[in-house]
């Protein structure tokens, strides 16, 4: 993991499975009680706004290093 991208793509992928896995462990041990509805709708909001804020810190980071977040010439992407 050498550059910011690299760490924000390890950890969002890591902050993706973690609560699934936590969230049936609890499914098993209380069911489908208040508190595992709420485990349910806690791990629905992870689950879409983690992309969010990963996707949002790369652009913050991509324009502290290269003042725009839009790509460089030459760079992947669409070439017109």
């Amino acid at each position: 993991m050498h550059t910011v991208y690299d760490r924000l793509h390890y950890s969002g992928a890591a902050t993706a499975v973690g609560p699934f896995l936590i969230l049936a462990a609890l499914l098993v041990r209380e069911g489908l009680s208040s508190e595992g509805l709420e485990a349910i709708a806690a791990v629905a909001l992870l689950f879409v706004l983690n992309p969010t804020l990963v996707h949002a810190t790369a652009r913050a980071a991509r324009r502290i290093d290269f003042g725009s977040p839009r790509p460089l010439p030459g760079e992947g992407g669409r070439e017109r």
